[in-house]
């Protein structure tokens, strides 16, 4: 393992950055709440798409034929 502490103290400098970054630019901060809204959309979309396949995925190749 390549020293932990330097990737997680790496990540979380990334994103204090990217949030100072976010939080001075006026025009995403004055469309948060539309932006807001669509990111919980695409979230939700996301995951249910993902839970559909893994259900796919274990429906069509880890189910046992005779559990009909």
């Amino acid at each position: 393992i390549i020293c932990p502490d330097g990737v997680y103290l790496g990540g979380f400098l990334l994103l204090f950055l990217l949030g100072i970054t976010v939080g001075a630019n006026k025009d995403v901060m004055d469309n948060l709440g539309t932006i807001g809204y669509e990111a919980v959309l695409i979230t939700l979309a996301a995951v249910s798409g993902s839970i559909f396949c893994a259900w796919c995925v274990y429906r069509f190749f880890f189910s046992s034929s005779d559990r009909k």
